[in-house]
This record gives C-alpha cells, structure tokens and sequence, in this order.
C-alpha cells in the first residue's frame, strides 16, 4: 500500500462522515462561529518569543558579516 492508496482510503471515509453541521459544530464549540469577536485578543497575534529571538539573530549577523550557510575552513 502507498501513500496514495491511504489518502484515497482515508478520502472515501472522510466524504462519508463529513458534513456541513459538523464544520458549524466544530466552529461553535471552539468559540469561532457565530463570530465572536472577543474569542481572540491582541496578544493571540503577536509574534512569537522564537521568532523575535530569530530576527534579533538575523540582524545581529548581518551586521557582523556572517553569511549562512556557514563556511568553515581548515587552515
């Protein structure tokens, strides 16, 4: 069985059971839908610790003239 054979298996039993008022469902319960716009905050948006760490490497880097990948030698 391939990769392939499972997704088409997989698609078959999904097609079966899915339905709109399940999607609605899914969306009600997690606070989605109808739209409530006090589910998610300004926080919810903001960029990541990992990411800020990343942009702060990126710069730092840039001005001391380290290029990826890293080219190391041996003298």
């Amino acid at each position: 069985m391939t990769e392939y054979d499972l997704a088409e298996m997989l698609n078959k039993a999904f097609l079966k059971v899915a339905s709109m008022e399940k999607s609605i469902s899914g969306f009600r319960i997690a606070d989605i839908y109808p739209l409530n716009s006090d589910r998610f905050d300004e926080n919810d948006f903001a960029p990541s610790v990992a990411e800020e760490r990343l942009n702060f490497l990126l710069k730092l880097f840039s001005i001391i003239k380290i290029q990826f990948p890293l080219k190391l030698s041996v003298i």
